[in-house]
């Protein structure tokens, strides 16, 4: 009788392993489809209904190969009788950047049950690196007639630049390389900031138009657009009328009757340099000036006073000298700077007039100049790239440098508000102040940050690549 439940036990034996043999020689494994939460990018991929679901294998989570997991991962693939399977970089196909997460919602699965799945017979490269399936720990898999590849350390943090994080409670979470699209802030709006971005569509660069709530997903809208609406707004290409016609009066410079200058001493540099070289031809002292009129009564002139030199180069040219002035009526005042770099007027009838070294001016209708460094013991004063006014009552955002380190709202009766002293002058390139509640704004890679409020959010790479562009109406609303 034990002879009997002898041969009895061992014929149970051989016949449960009688498959396992089978399959094993025909390169059959069993995956699972895991229970566990997993999310790509901030999505949650639906495990139960994927007709193409993860699946694990030897404790390893395996992705589906299919067209939008592909985009999705930023990985693109080609398939030919004689090479195979090859995986590159989504880039090298020319993909612009990865799709959101889709998925065939068809099937409803068995989640923690077991199927049969097979190790791929065919060639695979991945990144130009051979897979040699036969002794590889992780071969790729074939389940449900797509290619599964394995999230090993070495495919996932190796060649895709993945990174994977588990939780028990929140599960897999797995964040894919991500481009570094945003630069910086170029312009706001009461409700939205412009970024200058890496980004093109249509051949042409754009801005990214972000909601200042962090609310809104984000917007395109093109560079050209971007620059005629806020080009007139911010001023920040100031330009000039055409050359002026100058008069002179013996040694003396002229502009419509004006004496602007004496020619005195240009004249005599000028004939100290050609002194030891009397055959060198010279040119002289010339000049031109341009205008540019602030209102019917005050108009800003540049001079220019070029004075020739007797050697000249590639890297040595005639001497340079200019002059700045505010001209009303028949009152000519030089002011404090040698280069007008901008202006802005306001509703009151002031204008802003900014120069260089670091110099700003407010200038009243009725002529009378202040100067704003003065407010801040000599301290040098800047106007960054978001310090234009937002409206016609002209309030500026302007940064001070030595011996003073702030950044302040200045408004036209030049009362001075106090922004951000922590950071002072030095804020960081990413770091924007936008004009209508000064809230400060830094970009970092593809996050925006509202310091002020102490909100943030990271834009995926599918968000920004697919932002909608805006047209017509809605591209400052």
């Amino acid at each position: 009788m034990w002879r009997f439940l002898f041969i009895a036990a061992l014929f149970i034996v051989l016949l449960g392993q009688l498959p396992q043999q089978l399959q094993a020689q025909s390169g059959q494994v069993q995956v699972t489809i895991p229970e566990f939460s997993i999310t790509l990018d901030g999505v949650q991929i639906d495990q139960e209904h994927s007709a193409y679901p993860l699946i694990t294998y030897k404790d390893i989570t395996y992705f589906p190969l299919t067209w939008n997991a592909a985009r999705a991962l930023g990985l693109a693939y080609t398939w030919s009788q004689q090479n195979g399977l090859t995986i590159v970089p989504g880039y090298e196909q020319g993909l612009p950047g990865k799709d959101k997460w889709s998925q065939d919602d068809s099937v409803t699965n068995r989640l923690s049950a077991s199927y049969n799945a097979a190790v791929a017979s065919f060639a695979v490269t991945v990144y130009g690196q051979p897979v040699d399936q036969a002794s590889e720990a992780y071969p790729l898999l074939q389940f449900r007639d797509i290619t599964y590849f394995p999230m090993s350390w070495r495919f996932a943090h190796d060649l895709f630049h993945m990174n994977m994080q588990w939780e028990s409670i929140a599960g897999l979470t797995i964040t894919t390389d991500q481009s570094r699209l945003l630069d910086r802030i170029e312009y706001d709006d009461e409700n939205y900031v412009y970024i200058r971005n890496h980004m093109y569509k249509n051949n042409e660069n754009g801005y990214l138009k972000i909601a200042k709530s962090l609310q809104e997903p984000p917007q395109w809208i093109r560079g050209k657009t971007v620059g005629e609406l806020f080009d007139h707004t911010s001023q920040w290409m100031w330009t000039y009328k055409d050359e002026e016609v100058l008069e002179r009066k013996q040694d003396e410079l002229y502009y419509n009757n004006l004496q602007l200058t004496s020619l005195t001493k240009y004249l005599s540099e000028s004939q100290t340099l050609f002194a030891q070289y009397p055959d060198a031809v010279n040119n002289g002292v010339t000049y031109r000036a341009l205008t540019h009129r602030l209102s019917e009564k005050q108009t800003l002139l540049m001079l220019s006073i070029i004075v020739d030199v007797p050697v000249k180069g590639r890297f040595q040219g005639p001497k340079e000298y200019q002059l700045s002035y505010l001209i009303r009526g028949k009152a000519v005042t030089e002011l404090p700077f040698s280069m007008i770099r901008g202006s802005w007027s306001n509703a009151d009838g002031s204008h802003w007039v900014a120069g260089d070294n670091w110099k700003l001016l407010l200038v009243s209708s009725q002529g009378e100049i202040s100067t704003v460094n003065d407010l801040f013991q000599g301290a040098e004063v800047e106007i960054p790239h978001f310090g234009y006014p937002r409206t016609s009552e002209g309030t500026l955002i302007i940064k001070t440098h030595s011996p003073s380190y702030s950044t302040y709202a200045l408004d036209t009766k030049l009362n001075v508000t106090k922004l951000y002293g922590d950071y002072g002058a030095d804020l960081p390139y990413g770091a924007y102040v936008e004009g209508y509640h000064y809230d400060l704004f830094k970009v970092d890679g593809n996050t925006i940050t509202n310091t002020t409020r102490n909100e943030s959010r990271t834009f995926w790479d599918y968000e920004l690549f697919g932002a909608a562009e805006v047209t017509g109406s809605n591209q400052t609303k």
